[in-house]
């Protein structure tokens, strides 16, 4: 819960948790998500203590080509420190080259440079721009599952990354 209430986190991601219920519905569809092989949610945390420190995520799943939506954030005291990149690197290296993955996909609002930095650390690269009024990562996704917790709209810069073997210029 501490997490949602956080100012950037709440400027930058589509949800909010405003109950221990909500949140706990949320894990239950993480869940659900990983049983239906749609979505993986990850918590990062302190090795030692278990501490929250962000959540990487791999949103609209295909595993037929191979591809998903990568989503990351951190609380406000593990920021500044990489953990976020060195998450993102992590995660892709598991899904390229234990999972089968090929694509992944990323949006990040072109005036989030802290996202910016991960996604070019992970090894993104520039594919487009797109205004939230056009969905952009997953493709199912509707114009207002893609504003701001705010209901504001943003111009988002598009970023893709492709495994070994895979097409990319």
């Amino acid at each position: 819960m501490q997490a949602f209430a956080d100012p950037a986190i709440q400027r930058w991601h589509v949800r909010r948790a405003e109950s221990v219920d909500e949140a706990g519905e949320w894990i239950t569809a993480w869940q659900r998500g990983w049983a239906e092989e749609s979505e993986f949610n990850w918590a990062v945390a302190e090795q030692r203590t278990g501490t929250l420190l962000g959540r990487a995520s791999l949103k609209g799943v295909d595993l037929y080509d191979g591809s998903a939506g990568l989503a990351y954030w951190m609380v406000p005291a593990a920021r500044g420190r990489g953990l976020c990149s060195q998450a993102a690197q992590v995660l892709c290296r598991w899904a390229f080259e234990d999972a089968g993955f090929h694509r992944f996909g990323l949006a990040h609002s072109t005036a989030n440079y802290a996202s910016c930095r991960v996604a070019v650390k992970g090894g993104f690269h520039e594919e487009g721009m797109t205004c939230t009024s056009t969905p952009a990562w997953p493709p199912t996704s509707t114009p207002s599952e893609m504003r701001r917790s705010d209901g504001n709209g943003y111009m988002e810069e598009l970023k893709r990354r492709v495994g070994a073997g895979g097409w990319d210029e």
